[in-house]
């Protein structure tokens, strides 16, 4: 279904592919995705606009665009950070892709921390950390960082601290393609999150699981783990996790052979991070990377840029799973 909002008043489809034109049809979209407030513009895949044109684009500040149902808005740039703890305010710069940010207020979070024996503000710190190098493609610091925080963890005698830690340690793994380990290190990380009683956390490690499953051939097992990762997602309204439903649907699509349908829901994820003001996780970033190139390859550019415009289109609520 072709969303209901039409950005700046001009046809949906046009403005969509006059973008794609500006940034050049054959280049990734989004993929390296790099917001930068301090210049007031936004770049994606090389190409530029300005922070105005991309609030228009993605439809950041307008009702949400994953259930039209609920008329509030799924994030704004002028949301008030004021009362907002460390962890919520880290969490919010590292989403809209301010890296520098997070490392100071993470640094300075480890000195407050340390001084006042706070474990929790300790591991948040080293856990955000380590997703600025898990970004910057430095594995070892993130690893180095992540056994840190587990270390302050496990000191605390604090299993709810273990569990971002140890996501870490399993994102690592799969980044680096030692897929048998990550799939033991999520499997356990998602014992860990149902003793936690921490339902998202369930799902959002049925994600990464599914995609080592993938990768290890086992089609079937993976597909299991989005279908109930897919179903979570929407009926609990996680819409910070939809992205992520997007690019399984499109690693389903290119490993069944339906790259029109891999590089429309492509476009769906890139819009989905785009409508949320966030940037991807890194092992998004290689995902979407691998579907991009196995369905150019077969779609050639031309063909790669208009199902991804279309997919740009979609409403995921009724684009996943079709």
């Amino acid at each position: 279904m072709i969303r209901s909002f039409s950005p700046t008043g001009q046809a949906g489809a046009g403005l969509i592919n006059g973008m794609l034109c500006k940034l050049g049809e054959a280049k990734e979209v989004f993929l390296d995705a790099e917001v930068s407030r301090g210049s007031g513009e936004v770049w994606l895949a090389g190409g530029q606009t300005t922070e105005e044109e991309f609030v228009n684009l993605s439809g950041i500040g307008s009702p949400r665009l994953f259930d039209r149902k609920r008329p509030t808005a799924a994030w704004s740039r002028d949301a008030r950070t004021t009362h907002m703890s460390f962890s919520e305010k880290v969490h919010l710069a590292f989403r809209r892709g301010e890296t520098e940010a997070v490392v100071t207020m993470s640094k300075a979070e480890i000195v407050r921390a340390g001084a006042v024996g706070d474990a929790h503000g300790e591991v948040s710190a080293r856990y955000n950390l380590a997703r600025v190098a898990l970004r910057r493609g430095d594995l070892r610091a993130a690893a180095n960082q992540a056994r840190h925080g587990l270390a302050v963890a496990l000191r605390a005698g604090d299993r709810g601290l273990e569990e971002r830690p140890r996501h870490v340690l399993a994102s690592v793994a799969r980044i680096s393609g030692d897929l048998t380990r990550a799939r033991e290190l999520y499997r356990e990380n998602i014992a860990l999150n149902e003793a936690l009683n921490q339902i998202k956390g369930v799902h959002s490690e049925y994600h990464d699981l599914a995609f080592c499953e993938l990768g290890l051939g086992n089609l079937d097992a993976a597909k299991e783990l989005f279908a109930a990762c897919r179903e979570g997602v929407f009926r609990n309204g996680w819409d910070d996790l939809v992205p992520y439903v997007c690019v399984a649907d499109a690693a389903l699509a290119s490993a069944a052979g339906d790259h029109v349908r891999a590089a429309r829901m492509t476009g769906a994820a890139e819009s989905a991070f785009a409508a949320l003001g966030h940037v991807p996780d890194p092992d998004a970033v290689a995902d979407l990377a691998a579907v991009r190139d196995t369905t150019l390859a077969v779609l050639g550019p031309a063909g790669f840029a208009d199902q991804c415009a279309r997919g740009w289109l979609l409403d995921p609520c009724d684009g996943v799973g079709g």
